[in-house]
């Protein structure tokens, strides 16, 4: 559910540029998602964290630097 959400406001960010809503929005849904992760019963795997810093990576030269973004959910 959190990860659907945060899908959601990042496709309404791409659609409307600039606002600084979205971004605050945005940026609490991915806080979310980390802890929502962080405090699963289950771990599936041991290397989902460095998984996901690719994922995080490979977002980051699609789409541009959103490096404070990432460093604020980790």
């Amino acid at each position: 559910m959190a990860q659907g959400t945060t899908a959601d406001i990042s496709i309404a960010k791409h659609a409307r540029k600039g606002s600084t809503d979205i971004n605050e929005k945005l940026q609490q849904a991915m806080k979310n998602v980390h802890t929502v992760r962080q405090n699963a019963a289950i771990q599936f795997n041991p290397e989902l964290a460095n998984g996901r810093r690719k994922i995080y990576e490979l977002w980051d030269n699609l789409y541009g630097n959103e490096q404070d973004t990432i460093q604020k959910i980790r």
